[in-house]
């Protein structure tokens, strides 16, 4: 008998986003996290800790598939793993930094197939003088960020202790319905008006969000690329000593959002409407508190904020602003909220929803349905958190850096993705940015009016 993986309704409207993105002629909603190593990966090591994932975690190593009836995708489990389709290795030819980047942004680009090939998926680049450069990718229907740095600790656990691979077994990820658990306490009519409001969270009246992008939109995907500031460990004790003076104890993320939101303010022609100003979105990792699992799956919360523009150059105020809206956010249930409109919303075919969005996008990136999953805030940001334990190598080489970067909508303009590498001590910007609607000047003039705020005392 067949074996699957069911979606949460998270991981449903990601599978309607890749579909979206497909119809307009896009890559779709994918993460990709290169890890620059010291020396040659051991590949043989990797290729037999990887065998062990896929028993472990079967999503890992799963194909997407259609339901017959209703056309809902699933994860089909049952399938034989097939480590040439999970690993790529390639020669960088010239063995350049640039030529690294180049092929990085591509693969950006480029369709993640899981219907064919295993969700989960590795490109090995070789040829560079310092060492290896391992990129990560999977689509983001599979899992969030989170479980992609699970998965990573996995396989070094993995490739330390040499397991049998045949004598693995899974631990249950795709049995979990940790969803279900969250919405239960909401009533079938309590579900239902979530679909009509109830799950949006409190919009200023007449608000209009001010946005980095302002040249034309061009659905092509070519337009795609990235860049990357480096913070060393000097410069993050003076983000850390900053964000301590200004916002206090474990308050780093509303200070760095204040701060990408100033930059934002300095970089955005002004001056704005008094209706306009900067919207962003606090992210809440729904997993319990020292739980792993799940792992293949999305189980995070996006908590609408909005900043108005005559308090954005000032760090403080914006970043207290941020704590009370996302406090207030969690004391009103609106994360059960939104689970269960996403619960609703994921009973509705995906080529209907798709074409729906679709049409909204191509209609008007600003209403109410586009802003269901393309329409991005102001400051789209992400963050990618540090390893539950070091990891000073991976896989027999140097652990040397690492930073994630995502798949956006060239309407959205940009988006920005904090990892912390194995070095807490150390930080990396990444920003995705679509040209012509944001150029390369602009975007690195943002980025670095936003390393300045960091390490701005105030």
């Amino acid at each position: 008998m067949a074996r699957y993986q069911q979606l949460n309704p998270l991981d449903y409207m990601f599978f309607v986003g890749n579909e979206v993105r497909k119809r307009l002629g896009l890559p779709g909603v994918n993460i990709q996290l290169l890890l620059e190593l010291g020396a040659p990966l051991d590949l043989a090591g990797f290729q037999r800790a990887l065998a062990g994932l896929h028993r472990l975690y079967p999503a890992t190593a799963a194909r997407l598939e259609r339901a017959a009836v209703s056309g809902r995708p699933r994860w089909r489990l049952d399938v034989e793993p097939d480590l040439r389709r999970a690993v790529h290795v390639r020669r960088l030819s010239p063995g350049t930094p640039e030529e690294l980047h180049l092929q990085s942004e591509r693969l950006l680009r480029g369709r993640l197939d899981a219907e064919q090939g295993p969700a989960l998926q590795f490109h090995l680049f070789r040829g560079l003088a310092q060492g290896d450069v391992l990129v990560m990718r999977w689509p983001h229907a599979l899992m969030d960020a989170r479980g992609g740095m699970i998965l990573l600790e996995e396989l070094q656990r993995l490739y330390e202790e040499k397991p049998d691979p045949g004598s693995l077994t899974s631990v249950g990820d795709e049995l979990r319905d940790d969803v279900a658990e969250l919405i239960a306490e909401l009533s079938p009519l309590e579900r239902m008006r979530t679909l009509l409001g109830g799950a949006l969270g409190k919009l200023p009246a007449d608000w209009e969000d001010a946005r980095l992008g302002r040249g034309p939109v061009v659905n092509d995907g070519r337009g795609l690329h990235y860049l990357v500031r480096r913070l060393g460990v000097e410069q993050v004790q003076q983000v850390r000593d900053a964000s301590m003076r200004m916002c206090g104890f474990a308050r780093m993320g509303d200070y760095v959002r204040a701060c990408a939101i100033q930059a934002l303010h300095h970089t955005i022609p002004q001056p704005l409407p008094p209706q306009v100003g900067y919207s962003t979105r606090q992210l809440v990792d729904n997993r319990k508190r020292r739980q792993r699992a799940p792992v293949c799956h999305n189980f995070f919360s996006a908590l609408p904020v909005y900043v108005p523009a005559a308090i954005a150059d000032d760090r403080r105020a914006t970043a207290d602003m941020i704590s009370e809206s996302t406090a207030q956010a969690l004391a009103s249930g609106l994360i059960a909220r939104r689970y269960a409109a996403m619960e609703r919303m994921s009973r509705v075919p995906m080529s209907i929803m798709a074409a729906l969005m679709a049409r909204a996008l191509r209609a008007d990136p600003r209403s109410l349905l586009a802003r269901g999953l393309g329409n991005a805030p102001s400051l789209p940001m992400g963050f990618l958190g540090s390893f539950s334990r070091p990891l000073p190598a991976f896989c027999g080489a140097q652990w040397l850096d690492s930073y994630g970067i995502g798949v956006i909508l060239p309407h959205e303009g940009f988006g920005l993705n904090l990892t912390t590498p194995n070095d807490p001590d150390r930080l990396n910007v990444t920003a995705t940015y679509f040209e012509p609607r944001v150029t390369r000047a602009v975007m690195s003039s943002f980025l670095d009016r936003f390393v300045e705020a960091l390490m701005d005392p105030g």
